[in-house]
């Protein structure tokens, strides 16, 4: 049987890939993140030797109460998990900033120990995207990136208007972004991102003295961006011709939807793959989503990779039927 891990119901992606496991003709048991915090479907008991027992109306099962600690899947996919539920309800109280941040932080604690200790008790021979290695640190990906022979945009994490000052003045422009997954925050009203921005030495004045730890790095001047998504040792790109449009010049994310980016697919140079696949073999991550610019000087800039990014966006644009091919592969480890 098949197990996948998603971050809640109706997610798109998701969704699709299992269109094609009933395709397929496989079984699988799903789990959203979501139902732990809010559905309250999930039991974890250590007092009566239940292990942890789902009683879920939408699971894809003919019984509505699942010993899952009990059962043994041949693969489990890691599609993605959510540790922001339970302290969703925190603006019904009244609390200051101070209260709220800690509480904050407490429960996401919580969370994140309630999810590993789930994980860790469930019986998967194989996953696709290791939870282990769902989040992998950036700046470790660029050290190796770098040993492997990936060019790597010129880079600095500072915390101080001095050492900004003279690596602005050595590149001119250089962007900032996240050393870590980005800020994400939703409220009723509206929802606010963190993309990549870029920094000039006309931005010096605002900028504090001292500043919190910040990754800083030179900003490559671009034909186009390509965004890869790799699956079991294959390669399936897409061309963003993000150059075009000043407002995804910087961040292809920052998109235009009155008028998108035109989008094409992409074969990458043989010897950028295998450089690209000793990458992904050293972070142990058999699949991923790729980000690479190729810039106006000819050479292809290796910028991160997400072992639980979107794939959509490139599936849908090029024909490539990824949601198929991941199906696939589950199905093909389903024995």
């Amino acid at each position: 049987m098949i197990l996948i891990v998603s971050k809640q119901m109706l997610e798109i992606t998701t969704e699709e890939v299992i269109d094609w496991i009933y395709y397929l003709g496989h079984s699988f048991i799903r789990i959203n993140g979501e139902d732990i915090y809010n559905d309250k479907s999930i039991n974890v008991s250590f007092l009566d030797n239940k292990g942890i027992v789902i009683h879920k109306k939408k699971l894809n099962s003919s019984n509505n109460k699942v010993d899952i600690s009990s059962k043994e899947f041949n693969i489990g996919w890691y599609r993605r998990w959510s540790d922001n539920f339970s302290f969703l309800s925190l603006s019904d109280y009244e609390l200051n900033n101070q209260m709220y941040d800690s509480i904050l932080r407490v429960l996401r604690t919580e969370e994140v120990t309630l999810k590993n200790y789930f994980l860790n008790s469930i019986h998967v021979k194989k996953w696709l995207s290791k939870p282990s290695r769902s989040n992998v640190n950036k700046l470790i990906v660029l050290d190796k990136a770098k040993s492997l022979g990936l060019r790597i945009p010129k880079s600095i994490i500072c915390s101080g208007k001095k050492q900004l000052t003279k690596f602005i003045h050595k590149y001119e422009n250089i962007i900032t972004k996240a050393l870590c997954v980005g800020l994400t925050y939703q409220d009723s009203k509206s929802t606010i991102y963190n993309f990549t921005e870029r920094v000039n030495k006309y931005d010096l004045d605002t900028i504090p003295t001292k500043f919190p730890p910040t990754l800083f790095q030179e900003m490559i001047s671009k034909q186009y961006e390509i965004r890869t998504f790799y699956l079991d040792g294959a390669f399936y790109s897409m061309c963003i011709f993000s150059q075009l449009d000043h407002q995804t010049s910087t961040d292809f994310r920052v998109y235009n939807n009155a008028k998108p980016n035109r989008t094409v697919p992409y074969k990458l140079p043989k010897e950028l793959e295998d450089r690209l696949k000793a990458l992904m073999d050293e972070l142990d991550l058999e699949t991923g989503s790729i980000d690479l610019i190729k810039g106006i000087d000819g050479n292809y800039y290796f910028l991160e990779v997400n072992p639980v990014g979107q794939f959509g966006m490139t599936s849908y644009p090029c024909n490539y039927y990824l949601e198929r091919k991941v199906a696939e592969y589950l199905t093909k480890h389903d024995f």
